[in-house]
């Protein structure tokens, strides 16, 4: 089981990436401008930001973090994922 917890690490990471920007539970628990996420800050503030109608989501999930995780995902790929093999038998 010690092999595969650099694998474990990049998934709890990646959920923890794409919870941040769930939408659904934040609407429907927060009570303050306070206790708002970052994509629901955006998401209520877009009648006053104007322009095309295109949320800026970039300010919720910067680019360079979305970058990041992308460069562990491919150095995961071409480094770890070709080890992760899964054997029946002898």
């Amino acid at each position: 089981m010690l092999p595969t917890l650099p694998m474990a690490g990049l998934l709890a990471g990646g959920v923890t990436l794409l919870n941040a920007q769930d939408l659904l539970w934040p609407l429907g628990v927060a009570m303050s401008p306070r206790t708002m996420t970052g994509p629901e800050v955006l998401v209520t503030a877009a009648p006053r930001l104007g322009g095309s109608g295109v949320l800026p989501y970039g300010l919720a999930l910067p680019l360079a973090v979305a970058a990041v995780a992308l460069a562990a995902l491919a150095v995961a790929q071409v480094t770890y994922l070709d080890r992760m093999v899964a054997e029946t038998g002898r």
